[in-house]
């Protein structure tokens, strides 16, 4: 790397410290509430505190992204734990939270304030690797029993507030402004890689990031759900398939929009059609209360119900928010029960190996009123040319 490339990563990472730093501080009041609402939560589940290790449960109860954090939160404390690279910002930035300085392995620090404060239920995420558990459990005395509760903070989350909701939106504002760009960058002869490697250029210029691989799949390379973009080139006629979302201040968006190019037969018109009724009836179903696996049918039945059913293989949606996929999920086998302020996405498809496959995706939130869709790009059937 040329000195003059250190000193443009530098003055790179100095911005990136700044804008984390102002991202931390930005709303304190709104991170105690979540706390607030954690403890409540422990509280149900006769918990005397909780140890939160994955990286999206921490960046939530923070606003700190670092490769190195871990929360304890009880009932009338919380501490957030990291190591030397990112103590100085941390104890800038979270006032909520009492910041200790730890080692690289940690938890003798962890174990130690457990046992000071006379901790006897310690919840912990099942996704924390089984390795860092034992060393934990090492430091504990044989009064505190472990108690696996990776679901307090994934039910938490899955209801997103006002600010949470404001990020999102505004990630699929930018998403769908990418997107009619990348439209009117389609001619014939360009390959999916070049429409996918254009796309992200867009993501660049407009700062924000790529929040999944983007899909780009043009003709019969559009019945793979989650195809990776290849040298197709567009020619004379079949569809494009473009699934995209971006990554803007942590939050993401998604969406998918499936369009014609040139001449497109009548039966993929027709399955089009039939992907827009079993969306319609999706969201006739959403609102606070229903099940999750109830909404799926609606649209299932309705794919169904024109002897598609076999070609529709994937669950109908996912929570979005921290992470691309979270909370709740709507499938088959969900047991997920839809909350006001959750943010689904809405994405029935028909796939025809060899011929093409058609998925629509809208972005919405489950309000008192049914869904709010926050996609505003068009789902009318369109021929490019």
């Amino acid at each position: 790397m040329s000195v003059a490339m250190r000193g443009q990563a530098k003055s790179h990472r100095q911005l990136n410290s700044i804008a984390l730093s102002q991202s931390a501080m930005k709303s304190p009041l709104d991170l105690s509430r979540r706390l607030h609402r954690l403890r409540l939560a422990m509280q149900d589940a006769k918990l005397d505190a909780l140890l939160i290790s994955t990286r999206p449960n921490c960046l939530y109860l923070s606003h700190l992204p670092s490769s190195h954090s871990l929360i304890l939160v009880l009932q009338d404390k919380a501490f957030f734990f990291t190591d030397f690279r990112y103590i100085e910002i941390a104890e800038r930035s979270l006032s909520h939270l009492t910041v200790v300085r730890i080692s690289q392995n940690g938890m003798s620090e962890i174990g130690e304030i457990i046992q000071r404060h006379r901790i006897h239920r310690l919840g912990f995420e099942g996704r924390w690797e089984f390795q860092s558990v034992q060393k934990l459990q090492a430091c504990l005395n044989s009064t505190c029993e472990l108690v696996e509760s990776g679901r307090l903070l994934r039910r938490l989350r899955a209801v997103k507030d006002l600010q949470e909701i404001r990020a999102i939106e505004q990630a699929q504002r930018i998403n769908e402004r990418i997107l009619r760009s990348a439209v009117r960058h389609i001619e014939r002869g360009i390959t999916e890689q070049a429409l996918q490697r254009y796309i992200r250029t867009q993501m660049i210029a407009l700062g924000v990031e790529e929040a999944f691989e983007t899909i780009v799949a043009f003709g019969p390379t559009s019945s793979l759900p989650h195809a990776r973009p290849g040298r197709r080139r567009i020619e004379n006629s079949g569809l494009v398939l473009i699934d995209m979302g971006v990554k803007k201040a942590f939050y993401h968006s998604d969406m998918t929009r499936t369009l014609g190019w040139r001449i497109v037969t009548p039966e993929i018109r027709n399955i089009y059609e039939i992907v827009l009724e079993a969306q319609s009836a999706a969201f006739e179903k959403i609102r606070p209360g229903i099940s999750a696996r109830e909404v799926d049918a609606a649209a299932r039945q309705i794919i169904a119900a024109h002897g598609y059913g076999e070609c529709f293989g994937h669950g109908l949606g996912h929570g979005v928010g921290l992470e691309i996929h979270e909370a709740p999920t709507l499938n088959p086998n969900s047991e997920d029960v839809l909350e006001e302020r959750m943010v689904v996405t809405v994405e029935p498809g028909i796939y025809l190996p060899g011929k093409g496959g058609v998925r629509i995706e809208d972005l919405v939130i489950v309000t008192k009123n049914g869904p709010r869709n926050l996609t505003r790009f068009p789902k009318s059937f369109v021929t490019l040319s």
